[in-house]
């Protein structure tokens, strides 16, 4: 058995002088990044670059040129994927001595004429737009999305403890605002996002008993992206949110294709050029074709390009994939260094527990309920009462050590 490697997405707010910067000044950044040895990341329709890579990962910007998103290589232990972070860290900040990096998860109020001045115009931004997401709410939200490896046998074990814990975890982690008040709105800002409402956020529809039942969460979605060939500036979109990611899986179905872009000068109030195509999805576009912005879902790479008939051929694809993580998704960006390791630390103990806690959080706490729970979390932070006993559940196994709800 391989080593279980950890990974980890951290985003921060970028000010100059207190005001947020835009597309030109993103572009130095970049540039002196890319003069002191870096691999820029380009934007795959307008050559925009969206970021660089380094030694211990890459970053790139995240929905607009404010929010910066750090993210690591992997490593086999916490404490070097810690070590990447802080080198890649002080190497980004040691490419903006003037610039402010803020840690919060939720910088202030999301104004929609101030996104159009400092995000950039790409591919897949404006097929989120013309799928009428309202991405310019998520302009002033940042989290910390730890990566974690998993095992076939572990999948549906860890993925019951994450939901069940959920709403503690927010309770006890989701503080971190700015602006004044005691509970970040980022989760619920996030509901806001989707014009399909919340079956994308938060929890999957049916409950998570097998990998089977994940899938079926999945192929349930409205059907999202496809990067044909695997290529970026071919990106194939749904706009109808009657097409299912499981119409597309199954059958042939109309769709758009991106031609062209407006440039980020140009874009506000500028279509997409598209032409219309009938597409099928396969087992390599199945990941972006169906994500989802759950508390926790799964990443993974099966190495397979072909097409399924039917559920079973799609789970055993994941359960052999190349490459299979878990993200987690409810946690905003902390306050410091010390309070994501600890952080992260807490989220690999559950996942290295998580079939003995399986059984003992299901016995405190079924589906609904948590779900229920999360959602009185997301709105004011408060727990609920099967949270609370969860809660100290958590503590016997030495997690959430100095927490309080």
């Amino acid at each position: 058995m391989s080593a279980r490697m950890l990974g980890m997405e951290l985003e921060l707010f970028l000010t100059k002088d207190g005001a947020a910067i835009g597309p030109v000044y993103w572009k130095g950044i970049v540039e002196r990044a890319v003069a002191r040895g870096c691999t820029r990341i380009d934007e795959a329709y307008t050559g925009f670059p969206m970021g660089a890579s380094w030694q211990t990962g890459q970053f790139v910007l995240d929905n607009n040129c404010t929010v910066v998103e750090l993210i690591t290589l992997p490593r086999a232990s916490l404490d070097e994927t810690m070590d990447g972070l802080r080198k890649l860290l002080e190497f980004f900040t040691s490419l903006v001595p003037e610039l402010e990096l803020h840690w919060s998860s939720q910088f202030e109020q999301p104004n929609e004429d101030e996104y159009w001045r400092r995000t950039i115009s790409s591919g897949l931004y404006g097929a989120v737009r013309k799928q009428k997401w309202r991405h310019w709410t998520l302009m002033n939200s940042l989290a910390f999305q730890p990566a974690i490896d998993l095992y076939a046998d572990e999948i549906t074990h860890v993925l019951r403890v994450l939901f069940l814990t959920s709403p503690v975890f927010v309770c006890a982690q989701e503080g971190n605002n700015r602006w004044g008040k005691e509970h970040s709105p980022r989760l619920e800002i996030w509901k806001s996002v989707f014009c399909d409402g919340g079956q994308r956020t938060g929890f999957p529809q049916r409950e998570i008993t097998s990998l089977t039942d994940y899938v079926e969460n999945l192929l349930a979605l409205p059907a999202f992206v496809i990067f044909e060939d695997g290529r970026a500036e071919q990106l194939t979109f749904f706009e109808s949110k009657t097409v299912s990611a499981g119409d597309v899986m199954f059958a042939e179905v109309p769709a758009q294709r991106v031609l062209n872009v407006p440039d980020t000068d140009d874009m506000n109030g500028k279509e997409l050029q598209c032409k219309d195509v009938r597409v099928r999805g396969d087992l390599a576009s199945f990941y972006s074709l169906s994500l989802p912005f759950w508390n926790a879902r799964l990443v993974f790479d099966t190495g397979q390009d072909g097409l399924v008939e039917d559920t079973a051929a799609i789970r055993e694809a994941i359960e052999g994939a190349k490459k299979l993580y878990v993200e987690i998704r409810h946690i905003g960006t902390p306050r410091n260094l010390t309070e994501l390791e600890n952080i992260y630390g807490d989220f690999l103990k559950l996942v290295e527990n998580a079939r003995e806690l399986d059984e003992k959080i299901s016995a405190i706490i079924n589906w609904q309920e948590a779900e229920e729970e999360s959602r009185l979390a997301i709105r004011d932070g408060k727990p609920g009462v099967k949270s609370r006993e969860v809660f100290k559940l958590l503590q016997s196994f030495e997690l959430l050590s100095g927490a309080k709800l």
